[in-house]
């Protein structure tokens, strides 16, 4: 039993996957898959019968997001130095990506990008990285599908809550991140660039492990 971070940094229990083989057979496809970063599952597998389990691992219902972070979260604590070594400083660096799926069957399901003709969605990571430079993992990741009404109206979101914003995204990962210091007894680095310059964040600090 592994726990995971809310949208508002606070934790909850998951049982992962759910079932210890189809946790094995992730963790088997997903060393395959990552020490070929630039390849397709074809191309990353020679043998059908591989393609098509891969394939049919994501498609199974019991693999879920959630599920597949707690699974990398579990390698991202085992790789931290033992508890009497620390405290340790790593860096979480926080930042969006936007996902242009403009030319596929898919875009009729998503949201407006900065036009809108132009179709997708808004990916959100934060990745932990100690420092001297190495990637630790993948600490939270969220996505956001803006609604056709939302575009070009952001003066007239100007005085809305937070919560009610775009701009949330960032507390939540900033409190994922003061969660995660507190818990694991290290010191979490928050680093964005001036999009995260937001009062509201700056006063969502509580722990003494957490810096900008």
């Amino acid at each position: 039993m592994y726990f995971l971070l809310n949208e508002r940094g606070k934790k909850y229990s998951t049982s992962c996957l759910g079932d210890k083989r189809l946790e094995s057979r992730y963790r088997s496809v997903l060393r395959h898959l990552s020490a070929q970063m630039n390849a397709t599952v074809p191309q990353a597998n020679l043998e059908w019968k591989a393609i098509k389990g891969t394939y049919r691992l994501w498609d199974n219902e019991k693999v879920t997001p959630q599920g597949q972070l707690a699974l990398h979260f579990q390698d991202i604590i085992s790789s931290l130095p033992p508890s009497k070594e620390r405290p340790l400083r790593v860096l979480q660096i926080s930042d969006t990506v936007e996902l242009n799926y403009t030319r596929h069957r898919c875009a009729k399901h998503l949201g407006p990008l900065k036009y809108i003709k132009h179709r997708g969605l808004h990916l959100h990571n934060s990745l932990l990285v100690s420092e001297q430079g190495q990637p630790l993992g993948l600490l939270k990741q969220t996505f956001h599908i803006r609604k056709d009404e939302k575009l070009g109206k952001s003066a007239e979101r100007l005085h809305e809550p937070i919560q009610d914003k775009e701009s949330a995204r960032w507390l939540d990962h900033f409190d994922c991140g003061q969660t995660f210091s507190q818990t694991q007894g290290l010191e979490v680095v928050y680093v964005a660039d001036r999009e995260a310059d937001i009062l509201e964040l700056f006063a969502e600090r509580s722990a003494p492990g957490m810096h900008f």
